[in-house]
């Protein structure tokens, strides 16, 4: 139930690189709406070329490829924001967002911001909630919870963040977002023939 990972393609799997210990050839379990369980083997993985580990751990990425796609049929694998995604949700300040931990858990944060940047790092961190009925799902990080995602739902679709590297205040990771073209060649290194998927937001109206 640690090192956590999460899908990001039919193939591929993204971890938080400080506690991506996990080996190759061991099995993945992933279990759908159903309670039917899928196992796949991790058969490479790659962190981050420019990864640097303490105190940075930065950035905290590591993709990992299966053996065989999953059913597609089953089991989602998140989607990515587009570009422009500010058009549309700004900062992301305050949205809620699912943070899942080591027990499988689904609780409840608030979003800070999707890309903040700190010096030469993009992070994406979280606050605690503000609405009391929120707040009711929240629990604070415990060690181990570390590379599990911080989600958003957009019209029922998983949308992913980051995976956590830090349970300090209330949470944050390496931005997601802002590091997809990394992530993208990473995938093509690794194989299996897919990239990230942008979700669309044509059907959202522009802020003004």
């Amino acid at each position: 139930n640690l090192l956590a990972g999460t899908l990001i393609s039919p193939r591929h799997v993204l971890f938080a690189a400080h506690y991506d210990n996990i080996t190759t050839n061991r099995t993945l379990t992933f279990v759908d709406r159903q309670n039917n369980v899928v196992t796949r083997t991790l058969v490479a993985k790659k962190r981050h070329w420019e990864y640097a580990g303490r105190p940075l751990y930065y950035p905290d990425i590591t993709i990992g490829l299966l053996d065989s796609d999953v059913p597609t049929n089953q089991l989602s694998y998140a989607k990515v924001l587009p570009d422009n995604y500010a058009n549309h949700l700004r900062s992301g300040d305050r949205l809620p967002a699912i943070c899942l931990d080591q027990e499988e858990k689904a609780r409840l944060l608030d979003i800070g911001c999707i890309d903040q940047v700190s010096g030469t790092r993009v992070e994406t961190y979280a606050h605690l909630p503000l609405d009391g009925d929120r707040l009711n799902l929240h629990e604070k990080f415990q060690s181990g919870d570390s590379g599990n995602p911080c989600l958003i739902f957009l019209n029922g679709t998983p949308v992913i963040l980051t995976v956590w590297t830090s349970g300090i205040f209330a949470g944050g990771g390496t931005s997601v977002t802002a590091f997809k073209a990394d992530i993208n060649q990473l995938m093509s290194d690794l194989g299996g023939g897919y990239q990230l998927t942008e979700i669309d937001l044509a059907g959202f109206t522009p802020l003004p």
